[in-house]
């Protein structure tokens, strides 16, 4: 009960410093922030601790990783510095899709938390 009262009040708290510097509307927090978020979880292990904080380093890194090996090896005249980035989306949404196949658990999650017989 006390994690979950604690991390109400730091997620509240979160809230609230991201609304001052931003006008709250109902569409601030789109499809695309749900998907990042979505990844995040799955990536690191939504039934961890160091889960998400792992997931959002590796997806930060892969997207970066990404952006820049498409903008170095794919020429301009093929795709233009705007195409990149839904480009690049793609490929971490084709990964994502991998890693609930394969790994549905995430990096630092535990097979056996998945099983239902065990």
């Amino acid at each position: 009960m006390q994690a979950l009262v604690l991390g109400g009040v730091i997620g509240a708290l979160g809230g609230i410093l991201w609304a001052l510097g931003n006008s709250v509307q109902p569409d601030s927090m789109g499809r695309p922030t749900t998907f990042w978020i979505w990844t995040l979880l799955l990536l690191g292990g939504a039934a961890t601790v160091f889960g998400p904080i792992v997931g959002s380093m590796l997806f930060w890194m892969a997207l970066v990783a990404v952006k820049g090996i498409a903008s170095a090896v794919i020429p301009t005249s093929v795709l233009s510095p705007i195409e990149l980035e839904p480009f690049s989306l793609v490929l971490v949404g084709i990964t994502l899709m991998c890693l609930v196949v394969f790994r549905p658990q995430g990096i630092l999650g535990n097979k056996r938390e998945l099983a239902f017989n065990d």
